[in-house]
């Protein structure tokens, strides 16, 4: 008998266009009356939560791909007819190919270098080679990125944060490391969830980057630790190692052969002097196993200098005490060629020598010159070179003005004298010990007398007023 309120609550998904009303009273057959009165429906909106946003599909640690071209540069979008990394690269740049590019949920860039990172001529190392990541390109300075899905381009904002080559800026290829912008802007291609193409217009031509996310990289095997290279240096192995040590500045690396004409081998050795280091500035390797000198008479090994008559040291040394050596020198007469070198051995003892060092030019500070060597090896019979330190021929006057006095304890031969391009400019042969060469007509300057000795060869430097 008393008025009462009634709800009753619909969902979204009640399409009825009619509402009916039932009554219970309580008793069958009842007549009572029921009254109601302001019927109404109350229309209310509730805004379900927004679904969660969805993560960029750069999220995640990235890194060059282990794989032929993953570096490349070309004169145009797409094209790495310029420059293409090969297989070896892997391992050569191995510290470029172990860098981790790391985009967070929060739209922070960090570049994660190991203990080195590819430097090259611009950052301060000529030839390129793995070393400290110079600043700002060494992830000191904090970084963010910024990725448009629908344009395709990715930039990163941080001076020094970059992808891949880190002289490639938009429309600019630095050449130091002051000109490091404050952004960068990269053109990105998603080619699966796990990998993507990376590339910069730096002006002249465009770079290329194939990165995967960590998670799915396909290691190549690692590379051997240091010490398993052994005699004979052929550098032709893909699976050994070839790790040297600075010397007085000079550097060594494993690359391509610049000259096959002669020297077919694929890869050799170069050794850099910077320009102004020390004359006595090489490399060392440490070898796997001890030299084995047994009936060693000599080392040989192929060289191709940029100089004309040059001494080149080698170095045997004893794999843990420095003290213990064998050091020899040879010259080397013809510049821009491959040429057979044998250093002649003395008399060894049951030493153990593990480690080889080479040093080029030895009388000169370096000027950047690069040497190539190869095909190192132990000769085991009989040597037909001298020794330098062990030779028997005296010249004097050195300077000299008019003429060049030469001595031997044995029967001389052939006597040439060349200047320092390698030109041949005066011949002699005497069957004496003793000869008195003129030279008044020749120039002044430096140049080389060779003294040729049955099957042995002997060259002094010498200058004429």
């Amino acid at each position: 008998t008393t008025m009462q309120t009634f709800t009753q609550t619909f969902t979204a998904a009640t399409t009825n266009s009619n509402v009916n009303l039932g009554f219970l009273l309580g008793m069958q057959g009842s007549s009572a009356g029921v009254y109601i009165d302001d019927v109404c429906i109350k229309v209310t909106t509730v805004t379900p939560p927004p679904p969660p946003p969805t993560a960029s599909p750069l999220v995640g640690t990235w890194k060059l791909r282990p794989v032929v071209g993953a570096l490349g540069v070309g004169p145009a979008r797409g094209s790495v007819e310029w420059y293409s990394s090969t297989l070896d690269d892997i391992n050569l740049r191995g510290c470029q190919f172990d860098d981790l590019y790391v985009f967070d949920s929060t739209g922070k860039f960090t570049n994660i270098f190991q203990d080195a990172t590819w430097l090259e001529p611009w950052q301060g190392t000529d030839p390129p080679a793995c070393g400290t990541p110079v600043a700002p390109h060494n992830g000191s300075i904090p970084a963010t990125y910024v990725y448009s899905a629908s344009t395709n381009t990715l930039t990163l904002r941080g001076k020094g944060a970059h992808i891949g080559v880190a002289k490639a800026a938009n429309n600019v290829e630095l050449t130091s490391p002051s000109q490091a912008p404050d952004s960068v802007r990269y053109q990105i291609t998603m080619t699966s969830d796990t990998t993507m193409t990376v590339e910069i217009n730096f002006g002249p031509g465009w770079w290329k980057y194939l990165l995967v996310k960590t998670a799915n990289v396909v290691a190549p095997p690692p590379p051997p630790p240091a010490g398993v290279a052994k005699m004979p240096l052929t550098f032709e192995e893909t699976n050994v190692a070839f790790i040297f040590s600075p010397i007085n500045g000079g550097t060594t690396s494993k690359v391509a052969n610049p000259d096959s004409t002669i020297n077919t081998s694929k890869f050799v050795a170069r050794t850099t002097k910077p320009s102004g280091s020390n004359a006595v500035s090489g490399s060392v390797i440490t070898l796997q196993e001890p030299i084995n000198t047994t009936n060693a008479v000599a080392v040989k090994m192929k060289i191709w200098s940029p100089l004309a008559f040059i001494k080149v040291r080698i170095r045997l040394e004893h794999a843990t005490n420095p003290s213990k050596f064998i050091e020899i020198e040879q010259m080397v007469q013809n510049p821009n060629s491959w040429q057979d070198v044998e250093f002649p051995l003395p008399v060894l003892d049951t030493t153990k020598y593990s480690k080889f060092a080479i040093f080029f030019d030895v009388e000169n500070p370096g000027t950047g010159a690069n040497f190539f060597w190869d095909d190192v090896m132990m000769k085991v019979g009989t040597s037909s070179i001298v020794n330098l330190q062990d030779m028997e021929i005296l010249i004097y006057p050195n300077p000299a003005q008019n003429s060049l006095k030469i001595e031997s304890k044995n029967s001389l031969g052939d006597i040439l004298i060349y200047d320092l391009s390698g030109k041949e400019v005066l011949k002699a042969q005497t069957k004496n010990k003793n000869y008195e060469l003129d030279i008044h007509h020749l120039a002044p300057g430096a140049y080389f007398i060779k003294a040729i000795q049955k099957d042995t060869q002997t060259n002094i430097k010498f200058t004429k007023e």
